[in-house]
């Protein structure tokens, strides 16, 4: 899933690259990303090994009678570790929150994600004049 939403935001920063072109008032909001075109198979990130033992330590024994408390778990870890507001990327929010409507979501995402290309491509058309 990371992957994909990657792959969204670097199509996101694209689009928004045109519109600056069109709008140079237009203030873009860039998404780091670790791709250089859309569709690359690897993302590869570093994580500082104490970073990745801490975490691993933290799972290890633990034992979770549903998979929401294994995802209200694995949220609270990312929002107090990571220091990232769920809430402001509706997409993990509501997947965490709804863990029954995964195949829902990646059906409605991957909508999206055709929808957003489409206005990619159409924005890298030549115009003619």
């Amino acid at each position: 899933m990371a992957k994909t939403i990657e792959q969204m935001q670097f199509t996101l920063n694209h689009i928004q690259a045109h519109l600056k072109k069109l709008d140079p008032n237009f203030q873009p909001h860039e998404y780091e990303v670790s791709i250089g075109q859309f569709g690359e198979n690897t993302l590869e990130y570093s994580v500082a090994p104490t970073n990745l033992v801490n975490h691993r330590d933290y799972f290890k024994d633990k034992k979770y009678e549903s998979q929401s408390q294994l995802l209200s778990d694995v949220r609270e870890r990312i929002v107090e570790n990571a220091g990232v507001d769920l809430a402001s990327v509706p997409l993990l929010d509501f997947a965490f929150k709804n863990p029954h409507q995964a195949k829902c979501l990646a059906s409605e995402y991957r909508l999206i994600l055709d929808d957003m290309i489409q206005i990619k491509n159409k924005l890298l058309e030549p115009k003619i004049r």
